[in-house]
């Protein structure tokens, strides 16, 4: 799925790679991957961000098949983004169906990214829901590098 996993941790190193990348439509994608090295395991997040002109707003796809697609909403105060998640519909296999998620079901998800330094920026992810409460997040920065 490389959405979800279950181990937690505090001071977990992670790698962010970034791709650009332009479908057949023309349509600009960003996807990121993020790699979790917890003990014994690496784990694996990706999704894959695009700007929907009909609608105003950033969908993303999670995984890498994009089974889950939600409407980000950003803001910028005091050189920082904020995102702010919205509806979300669950999608099949690259069909252009889409069922749209009842309101229990909705993962709210703040993200918030800021420059730390010259070289580094900071990212806070917090994801709940209604039932469940908090169950994803995590916290650290990331430093750029050339590979």
């Amino acid at each position: 799925m490389q959405t979800l996993f279950p181990e937690t941790g505090e001071e977990i190193p992670f790698r962010m790679v970034n791709h650009i990348s332009v479908s057949a439509d023309g349509t600009t994608r960003m996807t990121f991957e993020r790699t979790f090295s917890f003990p014994g395991v690496h784990r694996r997040f990706q999704a894959t961000m695009r700007f929907c002109e009909r609608e105003g707003l950033i969908l993303d796809a999670l995984g890498a098949a994009g089974f889950l697609l939600v409407e980000l909403e950003p803001s910028i105060r005091e050189g920082a983004i904020t995102i702010y998640s919205g509806r979300q519909w669950l999608t099949f296999f690259g069909l252009p169906l889409r069922i749209r998620l009842p309101g229990f079901l909705v993962a709210h998800a703040t993200i918030h990214e800021w420059q730390e330094s010259e070289d580094s920026l900071g990212i806070r992810v917090a994801i709940s829901n209604p039932l469940l409460g908090p169950f994803f997040g995590y916290e650290g920065a990331f430093h750029s590098c050339s590979d």
